[in-house]
C-alpha cells in the first residue's frame, strides 16, 4: 500500500482491534500502529497487509472475527428478549395510567379555601392524600425510567 491510499474501512477496523484505546488510527500505512504491551511501544515494523504488520494483520482478524460474532450473539439474545420486554412494557404503561389516574386532585382551585381554619378531619384526609401522592409519585418516577430503559432496548433491536 502506498503512502498517497487513503485506509478501507475495514483496514481501519482491523487496525482499531490492535492499537491503543483512544490512539488516533494513521491516514498513511509508514509502520505498524499496534501496541505492543511487551514493549510498552507501537510495533513500528514496516506495514505490509494494509496499515499493519503481517503479524498483527492476523492478531487483528481474529479480534475483529471474535468482535462480530460477539455482537451477532448479542442481537439474537436481544431479539429473545424482545417479547418479554414488550410484555413488561405494556404492563409498566398500564400501571403508569392507573397510578396517574389515582392522584389526588384539589378540592377546588380556589385558593382562598386553603387558608384560614379547616375541620381536623378534612386537614388530615388533605395530608394523606400529600403523603399518598408522594409515594405514587415516587413509584410513577421509577416506572417511567424503568419505560424509557425498555423502549430503548426496543429500539436498538429494532
Amino acid at each position: 500500500m502506498s503512502d498517497t491510499t487513503t485506509p478501507t474501512t475495514r483496514q481501519k477496523a482491523l487496525a482499531a482491534q490492535v492499537v491503543l484505546p483512544m490512539a488516533p488510527l494513521p491516514e498513511t500505512a509508514g509502520h505498524c500502529p499496534a501496541w505492543v504491551e511487551s514493549k510498552g511501544a507501537e510495533c513500528k515494523r514496516p506495514a505490509t497487509d494494509g496499515l499493519l504488520c503481517r503479524r498483527h494483520h492476523h492478531v487483528a482478524e481474529r479480534r475483529l472475527t471474535a468482535a462480530i460474532e460477539k455482537r451477532q450473539a448479542e442481537a439474537v439474545k436481544a431479539r429473545e428478549k424482545a417479547p418479554a420486554r414488550r410484555a413488561r412494557l405494556a404492563e409498566i404503561e398500564e400501571r403508569i395510567a392507573l397510578l396517574q389516574s389515582r392522584l389526588s386532585r384539589p378540592d377546588t382551585t380556589d385558593t382562598a379555601a386553603y387558608g384560614g381554619a379547616v375541620n381536623t378531619r378534612i386537614q388530615a384526609r388533605r395530608e394523606a392524600a400529600i403523603v399518598r401522592d408522594v409515594e405514587t409519585g415516587a413509584e410513577l418516577h421509577r416506572l417511567t425510567r424503568e419505560a424509557a430503559h425498555l423502549r430503548n432496548l426496543l429500539e436498538a433491536t429494532a
